[in-house]
């Protein structure tokens, strides 16, 4: 059995945090654009099934090798995280086919908002200027970038579903910060993404989709980078900063999301989305020079 540092004896690096982060964030970006190019021959319910169960029996599979599989006395904690998760997705789908993806995107992240909120309110810490400032940056440049501001919210159950998807995007990252001081990384999110995997496969039949080789390639990239790999990245980051930072520095998936989409599917990008991204990267940018400046942010 391979063993690991006390999660709680390393030593906070909130540059390498940061860039966790911020390297989650391009990595689920990337897999939007991939993902919009396979809607025509798999749903996105289906899809995010798919990729929860890969990610996974992926995660999973390198934590038994590792000897990180022990829930070390954290299990309601761990069935929590899981069940956020798999909540998280559902809702968002909600609110995406009610409002459009633009308001659903924009209102889910909110969640880096309520984050810092949790900090400040709730544990009594303190959050900077530049972190209210930045993150208020990043949502209004998302808001830009999706065209949230000029949409339609008179369908009170699809806003609904937006704040719910924001409240579950704030909560998992909280519960991932208390799972991280006791447990690794990997122990947690392949909890996570198992037992989120598991309620999905017990609510949504199951459905081999008709997909070519590169098809198939998409699903693997979404499942196991993006779902996988990201979603392990961002867990990671938050034992070396806190829950709002990271989500700050995660929507760089917006921005990635827009510009691959620009390159790879052709897209247009109006004078409005590109200064959603430039203020959205100005937000992620304000927000990383506050980590340095605030000790434990």
């Amino acid at each position: 059995m391979t063993s690991s540092p006390n999660p709680a004896s390393l030593a906070r690096r909130p540059g390498l945090g940061f860039a966790m982060a911020l390297t989650g964030g391009v990595l689920f970006g990337i897999a939007d654009t991939v993902a919009a190019s396979l809607f025509s021959k798999i749903s996105p319910a289906e899809l995010n099934q798919y990729r929860l169960v890969l990610a996974a029996v992926f995660l999973s599979a390198i934590a038994a090798r590792r000897g990180l599989t022990h829930h070390g006395g954290m299990l309601g904690w761990l069935l929590l995280q899981g069940i956020i998760t798999a909540v998280i997705t559902f809702v968002f789908f909600v609110a995406v086919e009610r409002l459009g993806v633009g308001p659903g995107i924009t209102i889910q992240y909110l969640g880096p908002i309520l984050m810092l909120m949790w900090r400040r309110f709730v544990q009594g810490l303190t959050v900077p200027a530049t972190g209210w400032s930045g993150a208020a940056a990043a949502v209004v440049g998302i808001g830009l970038i999706t065209g949230a501001f000029t949409a339609d919210y008179a369908d009170a159950i699809g806003v609904a579903a937006g704040l719910a998807a924001a409240v579950a995007y704030a909560a998992l990252t909280i519960v991932g910060e208390k799972l991280g001081k006791t447990l690794h990384p990997l122990t947690y999110s392949s909890y996570s993404l198992t037992i989120a995997a598991l309620i999905w496969l017990a609510v949504l039949p199951v459905r081999i989709p008709e997909l070519s080789i590169a098809g198939w390639l998409g699903v693997g990239w979404v499942s196991i980078v993006a779902m996988g790999i990201g979603f392990l990245l961002l867990m990671s980051s938050l034992r070396h900063i806190s829950p709002g930072p990271m989500g700050v520095a995660a929507t760089s998936e917006p921005i990635v999301g827009t510009l691959t989409a620009w390159v790879a599917l052709s897209q247009t990008l109006s004078l409005v989305e590109t200064i959603g991204v430039t203020l959205t990267a100005l937000g992620i940018a304000v927000v990383h020079w506050s980590i340095r400046r605030t000790p434990g942010f």
